[in-house]
């Protein structure tokens, strides 16, 4: 069944190649072939494996066939046999022993299997770099890591920068979204009607980081010294200020009513909001009384 939308019902979300453009394309479209490509190439990679893997020794001898008292004794419950020219082989479950012609002398060898080997994965891996490269994000977040600090550093930035694209790009459809839906909530009398109903802003999750201590420690002194509003710390947390707000209220009430709880059952023992929130031992120290003129 086919059901049609209008294009004013319609919110495009793409990444745009030029400015205003009207319409575009899945970010992974430039590697399209070659995803297919490396894809065809798996899938044959992986019915060689299970050939190979079913093959477990090949014999060469003049006639290219199995001898016929190759299990002539049997010995054993492991299925071990004894031929006639005295070789001792054993039957192992799912193997096979493959016969092959020789022109001069005959030999026993076990199936060496080198595949897919480093050519094929240096293959896919130039094809997952060109398909990532493509939506700027870097391969050692997603396949293969660089093992130096510094280059994790870098491709970590990348990193967060494409996700900050992203989440500009994913902002704007879901403002028109949930601006529809309240609107189509405040007409129907489902929610009241409230100045500036239609601005909002999202929380977005905390921020890639490699060295989470360090980075805090940046992001406090930056704090100290202006550099940085409270805005901004909350949100590399990914918390917004009203929701920090409400957290920091909600504790600092529950706390206090806890303590006079206590205090009014054990009156002989009073506790100050002050010790709830003691970090060193110079907290531990009695409050210097309050001077009045």
């Amino acid at each position: 069944m086919i059901e049609y939308f209008d294009a004013q019902n319609i919110i495009h979300s793409f990444d745009p190649s030029w400015q205003e453009q009207g319409r575009g394309l899945p970010a992974f479209t430039h590697a399209l072939n070659d995803l297919r490509d490396a894809l065809q190439s798996h899938e044959w990679e992986r019915h060689a494996q299970l050939m190979l893997s079913q093959i477990v020794m090949s014999e060469h001898n003049e006639t290219g066939l199995a001898p016929d008292d190759n299990a002539s004794i049997i010995s054993g419950d492991n299925g071990s046999c004894q031929g006639g020219q005295g070789i001792v082989s054993e039957t192992l479950g799912g193997g096979q022993v493959r016969y092959f012609a020789a022109k001069s002398g005959a030999k026993l060898e076990i199936l060496k299997n080198d595949r897919p080997g480093e050519s094929w994965e240096s293959f896919q891996n130039r094809i997952y770099r060109k398909a990532l490269s493509g939506d700027n994000w870097p391969l050692s977040m997603c396949w293969t890591a660089t093992g130096q600090g510094t280059a994790e550093r870098a491709d970590l930035g990348r990193a967060q920068r494409a996700v900050e694209d992203r989440q500009d790009l994913l902002e704007y459809a879901a403002n028109r979204m949930t601006g529809y839906a309240i609107a189509k909530l405040i007409k129907l009398g489902e929610l009241p009607m409230a100045n500036d109903w239609w601005k909002w802003k999202f929380t977005y999750p905390k921020k890639l980081t490699i060295d989470d201590g360090r980075v805090s420690k940046e992001l406090i002194e930056q704090w100290k010294a202006g550099f940085l509003n409270t805005q901004d710390v909350l949100g590399y947390l990914g918390k917004s200020e009203d929701e920090h707000l409400d957290q920091r209220i909600n504790y600092l009430v529950k706390m206090k009513t806890k303590v006079l709880e206590a205090n009014k059952a054990n009156p002989e023992i009073m506790i100050e909001p002050r010790e709830m929130q003691m970090l060193t031992a110079n907290d531990m120290g009695q409050p210097e009384p309050t001077q009045t003129p």
